[in-house]
Order: structure tokens, then sequence, then C-alpha cells
């Protein structure tokens, strides 16, 4: 069995001092939240049915919603490491916007004190008697 070639692949970045100093280190905050904001509003519209936010926290708790938030982690260090997997068609800004997206609304479940289990979990360990398998 032939073993494969793992290639690594280095980003680099350049900057003119100039800019950094004469450029409000924010200024490319508000395009970027508005983008977020847009993409939040369509995928709740596409996956919730335009329902509460909330729906996929009491589903899944937020244990289960961090899981989520690791997965896009995964995704960005696969494509910022240059993964050539075909079924991504997500590029690495709306990846690293959704990393962003799922924390702010995670960040929100805790400020208003959403379940940490969803119910399913729940209703798995009442009929089980346990939630590990």
């Amino acid at each position: 069995m032939k073993k494969k070639k793992t290639e690594t692949r280095y980003i680099t970045v350049t900057m003119n001092k100039s800019s950094i100093i004469n450029t409000n280190p924010l200024s490319w905050l508000p395009p970027i939240l508005d983008k977020i904001r847009a993409t939040m509003e369509a995928k709740n519209h596409d996956y919730a049915g335009g329902l509460d936010w909330k729906g996929n926290f009491i589903d899944y708790g937020l244990f289960g919603m961090m899981a989520r938030l690791n997965d896009k982690v995964k995704r960005a260090e696969n494509l910022i490491c240059g993964s050539k997997n075909p079924a991504v068609v997500e590029g690495v800004e709306d990846t690293l916007e959704d990393l962003a997206a799922y924390a702010l609304l995670i960040s929100q479940a805790i400020k208003e004190d959403l379940p940490l289990f969803g119910k399913f979990e729940v209703e798995l360990k009442r009929k089980v008697g346990r939630t590990k398998i």
C-alpha cells in the first residue's frame, strides 16, 4: 500500500505598515457583522423555518451547540490547511463567519440560561436511565 504524501502549506501575509497605522482597526467590523446577521437570518429561515432561534438549543442543549461550534473549527482548520474535499463548498471566510455566528448564539443562550442538555438527551436518559452509550 502506497503512503499518501502530505504537503505542508503556509499562508504568507504582507501588510503595509502605513495602512495599519492610518486605518481605524475596527473599520472592517460593521460590514462583516452585517453579512453575518444576513447569513444568520437566512439560515434561521432555512433550518428553523423562521421559528425561534432557540429551538436548536432546546432540542440539543448548550453542549450540542458547542459540538456544532467545534465542527466549524475543524472545517476552518481543514480549509486553511488546504483540504481538497469536494463536499466542502463553503470557503474559509464563510466558515469563520459561521463560527462567529455560533459563538454569538451560544453567548446569548448562556445569558438567557438555556438548558445545558437538550430534550433528546433528557428523553434518552429518562428511557434508558443514562446518557452514555
